[in-house]
């Protein structure tokens, strides 16, 4: 009797497990009208977070290298990009122009 009612508890116990486990549905926010934008990022706005942007020498290739197509900031790792010839790009990169408020 004792070896059918521990079955019993862990058979529900396994149950509620798994159903609080299941995944939520996810929203798709491409859809949502800008009303339901707008009230969905006043508490983003509010809590004052920023952004920071890494910008470096990767962005003169842009994330393009002899065809070889990545992420801009690891394009000299997986498009195996020689030191030395990933150092050509200092003579390109020549930020006197960057006006950081323009970006903001």
């Amino acid at each position: 009797m004792k070896k059918s009612v521990d079955l019993v508890i862990t058979c529900l116990l396994l149950v509620v497990f798994i159903y609080g486990c299941a995944p939520k549905e996810a929203k798709n926010y491409l859809y949502e009208t800008q009303e339901d934008f707008d009230s969905r990022m006043e508490w983003w706005r509010d809590a004052g977070f920023g952004m920071f942007i890494h910008w470096g020498l990767y962005a003169v290739p842009g994330g393009v290298y002899k065809g070889t197509i990545g992420h801009a900031e690891w394009i000299q790792a997986t498009a195996a990009i020689p030191v030395d010839e990933y150092e050509k790009y200092t003579t390109q990169f020549n930020p006197v122009k960057f006006d950081a408020d323009e970006w903001v």
